[in-house]
């Protein structure tokens, strides 16, 4: 049981990729820290993205050298702290006759690209001719291609990543909570000195002080500044990403394209048995809790990406799955969301919230180093420095497996009653931390069983989601411990199996059950 204190250093607000990178950050300096999140970890835009981890090359035409630099940078540092989650992703970035870059342009901007990340471990770019593009992606038009440049960057697991800062926090003395809102923000003269919070599924209502409050809600941030600032002009321009799950197209390079419509860049990558098309950029001045994917999203990112395919176009009857998430951009006069700068800010009101603007989620870790940086500058504590750029994520660390032989990997498979391929996918899923889920598997009667015919995960997973990562709900599993409802193994049958081992572990009624499966099924299906 998790429970709240009275009394904390540092509050934050919000459970993404910003939130939970700042909980760890402040928890390792040892700050007694407490986050509140009113969905599911990651629920918002940080589960919803083109699961890159990247400098972001098409940053440089808008001259934002520092923001490239920097998260080259932070690619690198994950590609190291987090090498279960963050791996090397090749490009391919192909350019046609007429095309807004042509290969001058581009070549140009990847040895820039190059420069700025010196250090790194992944390979320079390098030239392609056209035959040899059409050797290695037949599935392209070759008609007025003028050629192409291999470049690489990184592919993550953007919910694991978040679960893991979670893990962290926790594992350094943090309280996080999933589910539980702040519905209130408590002031004295003018000056923020807690919030009030409420979790109707787990149960909890009350208050709690804090020295410092941070803001790191996302596309939510306007609504807590409406709390904190009733007539406050809105800090965050969300605007709306679409991506598109569908069939793998034979190849394991991502491409890099731009739009014929508009000129926008979108991203082709391979991901798992699928691969992953998008993304939109639209102004969306909706209700954040309600975010859709549209024909006319389906439409634009089907016709981008046909344009370069020389056979087998898609249609709408491919697309497997599909999400849509919101960006949190500064407010901007910017005509064109997509125009608009990806820098962070740090904005503090008049009460003292702190409110984390912005960003991207490569940077997400320096962010939080910023963000920390003022909250202790603010408590005037004596702190040790920060040190997340050098400390491993919760299943980062150094492990033999990483270096085993398909002998020994084969043994360990065979002493705990499992495949070798089940192994495998353990340790790449949960990194160092594997082991957590061996000891489960041993000690649970048929933990080692798969949870349905058509579920390659095993019940011990699921319970370690359960008891380790606060998973309360199946929407949570499906797309937040997994992403298997982006697949085609989520069956209805497959939905009924899983929430019946829900049932058997947090003792729900046959009538919770069905409620579950009922929520899950018309939101998801």
């Amino acid at each position: 049981m998790i429970s709240i204190e009275k009394n904390y250093d540092l509050v934050v607000i919000g459970g993404g990729i910003n939130g939970t990178s700042i909980a760890r950050d402040a928890a390792l300096r040892g700050l007694k820290v407490l986050l509140l999140e009113k969905d599911d970890y990651a629920s918002g835009a940080s589960s919803k993205t083109s699961k890159l981890i990247h400098g972001g090359l098409r940053y440089l035409e808008q001259g934002a050298l520092t923001l490239v630099k920097e998260s080259i940078r932070e690619r690198n540092l994950l590609l190291k702290n987090a090498p279960h989650l963050v791996k090397p992703l090749e490009f391919l970035f192909p350019v046609y006759k007429g095309d807004k870059r042509p290969l001058w342009m581009v070549q140009l901007g990847l040895c820039l690209y190059d420069f700025l990340d010196s250090s790194s471990p992944l390979a320079s770019h390098r030239k392609m001719s056209q035959r040899e593009i059409h050797d290695q992606f037949p599935f392209l038009k070759t008609n007025s291609l003028r050629g192409g440049f291999l470049y690489y960057d990184a592919q993550m697991q953007d919910h694991r990543l978040v679960i893991e800062n979670v893990l962290s926090a926790r594992e350094h003395g943090a309280h996080l909570l999933n589910y539980t809102e702040v519905t209130g923000l408590l002031k004295e003269k003018g000056k923020i000195y807690g919030v009030c919070y409420k979790s109707s599924r787990r149960g909890l209502k009350g208050e709690v002080s804090a020295n410092i409050i941070v803001s790191a809600c996302g596309a939510w941030s306007n609504e807590i500044l409406a709390l904190d600032i009733p007539d406050a002009t809105p800090i965050v321009r969300p605007t709306k990403g679409v991506h598109l799950v569908i069939p793998k197209l034979k190849t394991q390079t991502a491409l890099i394209l731009s739009t014929r419509q508009d000129g926008r860049i979108f991203f082709l990558m391979p991901w798992g048995d699928y691969s992953l098309l998008g993304t939109t950029d639209t102004d969306y001045q909706g209700d954040p809790n309600v975010v859709t994917v549209e024909d006319n999203d389906v439409n634009y990112l089907l016709t981008a990406i046909n344009q370069y395919l020389s056979s087998n176009k898609f249609t709408k009857d491919n697309v497997i799955a599909s999400f849509a998430g919101l960006r949190p951009l500064r407010a901007s006069k910017q005509a064109k969301s997509h125009h608009i700068g990806r820098e962070h800010l740090l904005k503090t009101t008049t009460s003292g919230i702190i409110y984390v603007v912005g960003g991207k989620y490569t940077t997400a870790r320096k962010v939080a180093e910023e963000t920390v940086d003022i909250v202790i500058s603010r408590l005037k504590k004596s702190t040790t420095p920060c040190m997340t750029h050098k400390i491993p994520l919760y299943g980062g660390l150094e492990h033999a497996l990483s270096h085993a032989s398909n002998k020994e990997i084969s043994a360990l498979a065979e002493k705990s009653n499992i495949t070798p391929g089940q192994l495998q996918r353990l340790f790449q899923t949960y990194g160092s931390a594997y082991p957590k889920v061996l000891d489960l598997i041993a000690n649970t009667d048929q933990g080692n069983k798969n949870l349905c015919p058509h579920h390659p995960h095993m019940i011990a997973e699921l319970i370690y989601a359960i008891t380790e990562e606060q998973t309360l709900t199946l929407e949570d599993w499906f797309l937040r411990r997994t992403w298997l409802g982006y697949s085609r193994r989520c069956s209805l049958q497959c939905v009924q199996n899983i929430a019946n081992h829900f049932a058997k572990i947090l003792d729900w009624t046959n009538e919770q059950t069905q409620k579950e499966i009922h929520a899950y099924v018309n939101s998801h299906q």
